[in-house]
C-alpha cells in the first residue's frame, strides 16, 4: 500500500457549519451527549478512551464558544448539529 491509498483509506467525514468544521465523530458525540448516553459508553462504542471523549468535548465546547457540556448541548441544538 502507498502512501496515497493510506491517506485515502484515513480520511473522515467532516461536516461545515458556519464556517467551522465538525467531524463525523464529533457529531456523534454530541448526538450520545444530547441523548444522555454516558462517556464510557460512547468511549466503548467508538473504541477510544474517556479521556479522548474529554479532549474532544474541550474541542467541541472551543468551536462553539461555551464553557459547559449544558451550553454546547444547547448551541448545538441551537444551531442545528444534534436534534
Amino acid at each position: 500500500m502507498d502512501v496515497d491509498q493510506l491517506n485515502l483509506s484515513q480520511k473522515v467525514n467532516q461536516f461545515q457549519h458556519g464556517g467551522v468544521v465538525f467531524t463525523e465523530r464529533e457529531l456523534f458525540i454530541l448526538s450520545a451527549t444530547r441523548s444522555g448516553i454516558k462517556v464510557t459508553e460512547i468511549a466503548r462504542q467508538l473504541g477510544i478512551t474517556t479521556r479522548t471523549i474529554s479532549l474532544i468535548k474541550e474541542s467541541l465546547r472551543d468551536k462553539l464558544e461555551v464553557k459547559s457540556n449544558p451550553e454546547l448541548v444547547l448551541e448545538a441544538m441551537k444551531n442545528g448539529l444534534v436534534q
